[in-house]
């Protein structure tokens, strides 16, 4: 990612749908206890640790997350 920091202050619509996204579908997704998750691409990682994050904490083991940072 170029630009991390203006990324973060820029990023309210993909934090807008990730909250949708939850919202509308995390009751639907069935997670066992010793589950790990991978988020795949998550930038500087702000929508990861501040949206999903609260979601998944209680439902699963770990969330490990990968980005390529310049």
């Amino acid at each position: 990612m170029h630009c991390p920091e203006r990324y973060i202050r820029n990023n309210g619509i993909q934090q807008r749908d990730a909250r949708d996204i939850l919202a509308a579908y995390i009751e639907k997704m069935v997670w066992k206890s010793d589950e790990i998750v991978l988020d795949i691409g998550c930038g500087p990682g702000d929508v990861t640790s501040d949206i999903l994050n609260p979601f998944l904490k209680n439902k699963i083991k770990q969330l490990v997350c990968l980005s390529y940072l310049k």
